[in-house]
């Protein structure tokens, strides 16, 4: 553990979220996700599956470190190095050990210990996973609202940094600042405008066809 602690002082706060992220969140995720295909597990699939993924976790940690990595293979690896293999190592062990574990679950399925409702909760789900989802006319007025708040905000965040511009910088770092600026700005006019653009007429979509 405290082999542990000294490498994380040498990761950056992105890294070190990555890395608790890694370990904290992978065994929740692997049974949601897999949870989409398979269909016959038992009812205790998930939070076995996340126990499990825990202690995957907890391997990586004592036991798939990127040190033994490297007097595996005969290479000192840097702190930098440490924390990106970190991250990989977990993924993979949550990919291989605890998909496979879900996986495995299904082995003690037995289809008479669901009842009659939980039966068509998970007939409803995986139907309704297959059911494609068509938008109506109404989905463009969302759509619209949508584009005119992010416009707004764009040319916002575009303001601000064109302020930027009168910070004491070399002349191409202005010229970087003003034309960054200008993207965004150009960006969230467009999208505003495109936000105030009118449907066709049906007139015009007769004369069209």
């Amino acid at each position: 553990m405290a082999q542990l602690f000294s490498s994380l002082k040498e990761l950056s706060l992105f890294d070190l979220m990555m890395t608790v992220a890694t370990l904290a969140q992978s065994p929740i995720l692997v049974p949601l996700f897999m949870g989409m295909f398979i269909k016959k597990t038992p009812k205790w699939a998930a939070w076995a599956t996340v126990l499990f993924g825990m202690f995957v976790s907890f391997l990586c940690i004592k036991v798939f470190t990127p040190q033994a990595l490297g007097q595996l293979i005969g290479v000192e690896f840097t702190g930098r190095e440490i924390g990106e293999l970190r991250t990989m190592i977990t993924i993979a062990a949550h990919l291989f050990l605890t998909a496979s574990f879900f996986w495995a679950t299904t082995l003690f399925y037995k289809e008479e210990t669901f009842s009659k409702e939980e039966k068509e909760q998970v007939d409803t789900f995986f139907e309704n996973i297959e059911t494609e989802c068509v938008a109506d006319g109404s989905q463009d007025e969302f759509d619209k609202m949508q584009r005119e708040k992010l416009g707004s905000i764009t040319m916002m965040m575009g303001v601000g940094l064109l302020a930027m511009v009168l910070l004491p910088n070399p002349l191409w770092g202005r010229a970087l600042f003003l034309g960054c600026s200008g993207i965004i700005l150009l960006t969230g006019y467009l999208l505003k405008k495109s936000a105030q653009r009118k449907p066709e007429s049906t007139g015009e979509l007769a004369s069209q066809s």
